[in-house]
């Protein structure tokens, strides 16, 4: 029987016992199917049942082998009583949830229970524990345990799906406190309860242990010292040898974590593997970790492993690197001389020793030929296509995956998987040899491609990465065919049709909701949400001279017309005031007054901020949307509805470190420099402000403001621009980097441009905002915050001095280059990833619709910023 089929059966197991209980409910019962985060679910409720507002919720674990064993023995009892519940739908859905794809604190959420009342949560815990003792499944890490390495569990949580929006515009889930304050209903990692709920009984305890203190193995104690990496498998520590406080690297996994009945691996049989190979190796002297103590248990499964001395690979400098590649694949080819498969090759498994490179981390390693249970590894290092068994060209693959990221400089986990598009992300950078490397190793003909020893010969004559080109030029670039504007609107129009999949209806109008968005709300604003799913379609329709989308825009406007303000979310990208923006576009275009009233009751909302001063969610934000939206309905008087916004930036502005700054939004921590949130996107709403305000003292001080950036706010090699303002010594931790919008010299400039243009006065901060820019690579996640998306914006912006003009025009057309490699296909539609590139989201500052409005605006040779107030107006105006 083939492993296909063995899922398949598998799954078909458990859904016949599933619809065996729906098709035997009778009409007194409402049965809800549901998706969310791609996990699918069923929900029983007996009709005429009051639940409370919130309550004791209980979970039991299961592992996919035990799902259907579950249905018969806790989910026909809980039917029979009457209790309301929930059940996971299907198996991929268990094994995403097991896995901890669905977030570490979900991980075995197979069943709910929502009792009437304490008595029954009680009750009806004590009798799941008896009838369902032992699983394979994992412990849920935010609840508390019934009975220890038992499969019942309990959390204090809402049962009725209120939330709560935070100043940032994030939807979250909400409680009611003691006194009926909305709190956030916290799932935290460490099984924590609200602390005014009185436990539900006696001697529960923390589901998922801690590993704390010294632990004993044999004749040796071992102390953690140093979490390395967390993740809902487990936990790797740096720690220390006892007898003699040799270092040591401690591995912990968690019970069940990732088991997928005969498809996949547990955590702690992932573990127990990597011990098994560890042994194996261990009298090949420097082949791998030296094996020190295994320790199996019922909750936690710990191996120490001795600490390989040297530096990470991926912490060298590029010239390093280079040179240590051929080790790092001689590395690979003898372990594969001695019949195993490391399957997890990457920078972040070698280190670099005075004498070699040493592989690490060797969890997911096997011997040569065995049949693979299923394809593991980091995205975007293994083939798409794999064979059943094991061998070494997946090793030999990820190597070819390991030389682009050296030579770019960018993690390709972060792309879209794909061989090819590394090639053609090399031959874009100028690095012709490189690629043709990389295309061989990256070969998915088993049969044709070069063995890890032949790569290490290959490997050996690699070239020097090219030096970086002065200012307005670009880093080891080559020429690219220039591509038609019609494939960039094309491109365009089809990702804002793919918007549509994620439209979901509401009471009034319609919202929109990303992979990952929460069942029970839709978000609003422009970083994500309604609002700039709203800017992003009316920017490629503008673009386009189309109106494709404006069924689109009305059933957005119609729903957020029809929503109060909120209480806290007041911010251009994150609340009211980006919301009052939208529909202020949105009504022009559209003819509809009612939404022009609603946009101007959000400013009024939205002008009532405190304590936060930003662009992102503060008072310069509500300046600068406000200012906008005077221009886009060429009404002179609404300016004066965010005036207090400007008067308390002028007031709350201080000298510190010789910068000027603004308190920091929250409570202790030091002042920032950034667009998003800090002094350059807060001088950039007073430059605006004051110019339509016609209050010359809010100009200065954006001048003043832009103008300290540059003289002290460096760091001390003149590279960087410091991201926070505390007047310690500064070490890498408070640089911001160079190209992303939201932290950096990318925000820098594009703020300088969007207040003044070329202005003579800042012109030495310009130029070397540009300079440093320019020596960088275009080359990111697609997204506008923190991506290839804003950075293509800004070579637009600079494109419209002449005195910068000849260097951006090629760093544009290389930024469209490279969103061309990364775009995917989704339903036959042009779509882009997210910051995470296997989560598909609509948002315009954050998903696909940024990429697609950048090239729509690319595409029409505009210099304007998309949320400029001169854009927007365009964007407006009425079809005809």
């Amino acid at each position: 029987m083939s492993l296909r089929m063995t899922y398949e059966e598998f799954e078909q197991e458990y859904g016949s016992a599933l619809d065996s209980y729906v098709s035997c409910l009778g009409s007194g019962w409402d049965v809800t199917r549901r998706t969310a985060s791609q996990v699918a679910s069923i929900q029983f409720a007996r009709k005429g049942t009051a639940l409370p507002s919130q309550g004791w919720k209980i979970h039991v674990s299961a592992s996919p082998s035990e799902a259907t064993m579950l249905c018969h023995v806790v989910l026909s009892w809980l039917l029979s009583r009457g209790v309301t519940c929930k059940i996971l739908a299907d198996v991929s859905s268990l094994i995403r949830v097991n896995s901890g794809w669905a977030g570490e604190t979900q991980t075995g959420k197979i069943l709910t229970a929502y009792p009437r009342d304490n008595e029954e949560a009680a009750s009806v815990a004590r009798e799941l524990d008896r009838r369902w003792p032992v699983t394979e499944g994992p412990a849920v890490p935010s609840d508390l345990v019934v009975r220890a390495s038992g499969a019942v569990f309990l959390r204090y949580g809402a049962f009725d799906g209120e939330v709560l929006v935070d100043r940032f515009g994030k939807i979250l889930p909400s409680l009611r406190a003691a006194d009926g304050t909305p709190v956030e209903d916290l799932r935290s990692a460490d099984g924590q309860q609200p602390g005014w709920v009185p436990l539900l009984l006696p001697g529960l305890e923390p589901a998922v242990p801690e590993l704390a203190g010294p632990f004993e193995s044999t004749d040796e104690s071992y102390l953690p010292l140093v979490l390395l990496h967390a993740s809902p498998r487990g936990k790797v520590f740096l720690g220390l040898k006892l007898s003699d406080a040799s270092k040591v690297i401690i591995k912990v996994a968690r019970r069940g974590v990732g088991g997928g009945g005969p498809f996949q691996l547990s955590s702690e049989d992932r573990l127990n593997a990597e011990h098994g190979v560890l042994q194996a190796l261990k009298g090949y002297s420097g082949m791998a970790p030296q094996p020190l103590s295994y320790i199996p248990g019922r909750d936690l499964t710990v191996l120490v492993t001795e600490y390989v001395e040297g530096r990470p690979f991926a912490d060298l400098d590029i010239g390093r690197q280079i040179s240590a590649l051929r080790e790092f694949a001689l590395a690979v080819s003898n372990l594969h001389e001695v019949g195993f498969v490391h399957r997890d090759v990457k920078l972040a498994n070698a280190i670099v020793t005075e004498a070699d490179v040493r592989l690490v981390d060797f969890e997911l390693a096997v011997p040569h030929g065995v049949l693979e249970l299923t394809p593991m590894g980091t995205h975007g290092y293994f083939p798409v296509e794999t064979g059943p068994r094991a061998d070494s060209t997946t090793d030999v693959y990820a190597l070819g995956v390991c030389v682009a990221h050296v030579y770019l400089g960018f993690d390709p986990a972060q792309l879209p998987a794909g061989g090819g598009r590394l090639v053609g992300l090399l031959q874009q950078f100028g690095y012709g040899q490189v690629a043709q490397t990389v295309r061989k190793l990256v070969n998915p003909q088993r049969d044709t491609c070069p063995t890890a020893a032949a790569a290490v010969g290959m490997l050996q004559i690699l070239p020097e990465a090219p030096g970086a080109k002065s200012a307005g030029g670009s880093v080891g670039c080559t020429s690219r065919p220039r591509v038609s504007p019609t494939w960039f609107l094309r491109a365009a129009i089809e990702a804002g049709s793919t918007a549509r999949q994620y439209r979901r209806e509401m009471q009034n109008g319609s919202a929109w909701s990303g992979d990952r968005n929460e069942e029970v709300a839709a978000a609003e604003g422009i970083n994500l949400g309604a609002g700039g799913v709203i800017l992003g379609l009316a920017s490629i329709d503008h673009a386009c001279g189309t109106s494709k989308f404006d069924d689109d825009i009305r059933q957005g406007a119609e729903w957020l017309a029809s929503r109060a303000p909120h209480a806290v979310a007041h911010g251009f990208f994150t609340g009211n005031a980006g919301t009052a923006l939208a529909l202020a576009v949105a009504g022009k275009r559209l003819s509809r007054p009612e939404w022009l009233v609603a946009a101007r009751t959000r400013l009024a909302a939205a002008a009532c901020v405190e304590d936060d001063y930003d662009l992102f969610s503060g008072a310069a934000g509500v300046l600068w949307a406000a200012c906008s939206m005077s221009e886009i309905l060429e009404d002179d008087k609404i300016p004066a509805m965010a005036a207090p916004c400007g008067e308390l930036l002028l007031r709350r502005a201080e000298m510190r470190d010789g910068l000027r700054v603004w308190p920091s939004a929250e409570p202790g921590d030091p002042p920032l420099t950034g667009a998003a949130h800090g002094s350059a996107g807060i001088a950039l709403a007073l430059a605006i402000w004051g110019r339509i305000a016609q209050r010359p003292e809010a100009v200065e001080l954006s001048l003043e403001t832009f103008e300290r950036l540059y003289r002290n706010g460096r760091t001390s090699e003149g590279s960087m621009l410091r991201r926070t303002v505390d007047g310690t010594v500064y070490d890498t931790s408070s640089w911001a980097p160079i190209l992303p919008w939201c932290h950096g010299i990318a925000g820098y400039l594009w703020c300088m441009l969007l207040a003044f243009g070329d202005s003579r006065q800042l012109a030495p901060a310009i130029d070397w905002s540009l300079e440093r820019c320019a020596q960088t690579k275009s080359l990111g996640t697609p997204v506008y915050c923190h991506g290839v998306a804003g950075e293509l914006e800004l070579w637009r912006m600079v494109g419209r001095y002449p005195r910068l003009r000849s260097g951006p025009a090629r760093r544009a057309q290389r930024a469209t280059s490279v969103l061309r490699l990364e775009l995917r296909r989704e339903r036959g539609h042009c779509v882009w990833g997210s910051e995470d590139p296997e989560v598909l989201r609509p948002d315009l500052w954050v998903g696909f619709l940024g990429p697609a409005s950048a090239l729509a605006l690319y595409a029409q040779r505009s210099s304007d910023a998309l949320l400029s107030a001169s854009w927007l107006r365009r964007c407006a105006t009425p079809n005809s």
